[in-house]
């Protein structure tokens, strides 16, 4: 359930937002399968500079947000269309300026809204390169093996 609420005094990040797809949350950088599912990822406040509306939601999801070089690098937080209808825009809008704060004592959030989690990143990366590696192995050694076909290792 979304949450009218005042505005925090605290300073928030402000950006670019998105809409995703049906239901009443918000996905952003951090909220990765891991966090999600070991700790939660907690609740945000976000403030539509169109409309001044300010709404708590919780974070369901992650997203690839804040990418440079991307079409919209300052995309900060994705929002399901029942945070949009709460923040009186409109969905066909597609791109909506927003501020975005942590939910005070909710430390499941980075203090940093959007914070990527780069450690489970380069663990991707690193998993990738692993994988590939090892295919590229069994590939040269499937060719070895071929070419030795018909050649008797075993005893006389």
């Amino acid at each position: 359930m979304l949450v009218a609420s005042p505005l925090r005094a605290a300073d928030g990040v402000s950006g670019i937002a998105s809409n995703y797809g049906p239901g009443n949350g918000v996905a952003m950088n951090f909220c990765t399968w891991t966090v999600r599912h070991i700790q939660g990822c907690g609740w945000v406040q976000i403030q539509s500079a169109d409309t001044g509306i300010v709404v708590e939601a919780p974070v369901v999801d992650y997203c690839l947000c804040v990418v440079p070089n991307s079409a919209h690098p300052n995309r900060i937080i994705d929002l399901q269309y029942g945070v949009v209808a709460a923040l009186g825009l409109s969905v066909s809008q597609g791109l909506y300026q927003v501020t975005v704060w942590r939910i005070e004592g909710d430390e499941t959030v980075p203090d940093a809204a959007v914070a990527q989690n780069s450690i489970e990143w380069w663990l991707l990366i690193t998993l990738l390169v692993l994988f590939t590696i090892g295919f590229i192995l069994s590939v040269i050694g499937a060719i070895v093996m071929r070419g030795q076909k018909g050649t008797y290792h075993g005893r006389k």
